[in-house]
C-alpha cells in the first residue's frame, strides 16, 4: 500500500525512543489482514503470533521507487496520544506513515514523501544476527563528555529492547540508558 511519509508530531518525541513508526488504526488493520494471506511464521514467529505485534510492532517493508531503496522498521498504531503537557497530538492520517527523525535521516527519507509499505516477509535462512557491531554516542550536546557506559551493560540493553526489531547496516537507533 502507498503511504506518505511525515515526522513524528510535537509531544511525540517519547515515541523516538521505540524506533518504530506509526500508522493510524485502520492502516494497522489493513496491513494486518496482508499477513493473513501469508505464510505462517513468515512476518513473526509462529510461538508468539497471539502477542507479538502489539508487543513488538509488524515488521514492514518500505520502499521508495524514486529513490530505488527499501528498508524495514516495525510499525504500530497510533490513534491518539497526548503529550508530556496533557495536549492531544495529531496522530497519522490513513495515508500516512510517521517515522522517527533517526529513520528519515538513516535512509535519506524526505517529509510527504510517497513510499510502498507492506508486511516483511521473513527470509527463511541467515535472518538473525550473530553478532553486532555498534557506536555510542550522546544525543544531546549537553550531554557530550558525560557518557560514561558500562558496554557490557549497554550490549544487555539493547539486546532485550531490539531482540524482534529488523534492523539493516548503518541504521541509526536511538535507546534511553539510565
Amino acid at each position: 500500500m502507498e503511504l506518505c511519509s511525515d515526522k513524528l508530531q510535537a509531544g511525540q518525541g517519547t515515541l523516538s525512543l521505540t524506533n518504530h513508526a506509526f500508522v493510524s488504526p485502520t492502516t494497522m488493520a489493513r496491513l494486518l489482514e496482508i499477513t493473513a494471506g501469508m505464510p505462517a511464521g513468515s512476518v513473526f514467529p509462529e510461538a508468539s503470533a497471539s502477542n507479538f505485534v502489539q508487543t513488538n510492532g509488524l515488521p514492514c517493508l518500505v520502499r521508495d521507487h524514486e529513490k530505488g531503496t527499501e528498508f524495514i522498521v516495525n510499525v504500530e498504531p497510533l490513534g491518539s496520544m497526548l503529550s508530556p503537557s496533557g495536549k492531544a497530538t495529531t496522530c497519522p492520517a490513513d495515508n500516512q506513515i510517521f517515522l522517527n527523525k533517526f529513520t528519515l535521516e538513516s535512509f535519506a527519507v524526505r517529509l510527504n514523501k510517497s513510499l510502498e509499505v507492506e508486511p516483511y516477509q521473513r527470509p527463511t535462512e541467515d535472518f538473525y544476527l550473530s553478532s553486532v557491531t555498534f557506536t555510542a554516542s550522546a544525543y544531546s550536546a549537553r550531554d557530550k563528555g558525560n557518557l560514561s557506559t558500562d558496554y557490557t551493560d549497554l550490549c544487555e540493553k539493547i539486546k532485550a529492547k531490539f531482540v524482534e526489531q529488523v534492523v539493516q547496516v548503518g541504521q541509526k537507533m536511538i535507546t534511553k540508558c539510565v
